[in-house]
């Protein structure tokens, strides 16, 4: 592992179109929507997506760290993140009580986690 830390153990990444451009992305904005669904604003939200999506590359990944995927997780998950959280929140009126208020926030959990 600590051959990962090291900047000259980053190799670039072959891996296949939809995981680079759709999977990591959608990862990155795992980390990106768990701090903003919890009260942090934009930019709060982003230094923890760049330090989850680092330990991940550097410290969970079998194979060597890969600066495109750091990429694609970092920047695509705050993107997808920020797009999906302001679109579940159109989505929850909290305005309303009962079955209207449940099927609004089963509706805005689905939009946000299939970001």
């Amino acid at each position: 592992m600590t051959h990962n830390l090291q900047p000259s153990s980053w190799t670039w990444d072959n891996g296949a179109f939809g995981t680079n451009q759709f999977a990591h992305p959608y990862h990155g904005s795992l980390y990106f929507s768990a701090f903003r669904a919890n009260g942090y604003t934009f930019w709060q939200s982003v230094p923890p997506t760049l330090i989850g999506s680092y330990i991940w590359e550097a410290a969970a990944e079998k194979q060597y760290p890969s600066p495109n995927d750091f990429i694609n997780t970092c920047f695509g998950g705050i993107a997808l993140g920020e797009m999906t959280y302001r679109l579940s929140n159109q989505i929850v009126n909290n305005h309303t009580r009962g079955f209207k208020r449940q099927f609004s926030e089963i509706l805005a959990l689905m939009v946000a986690k299939q970001s």
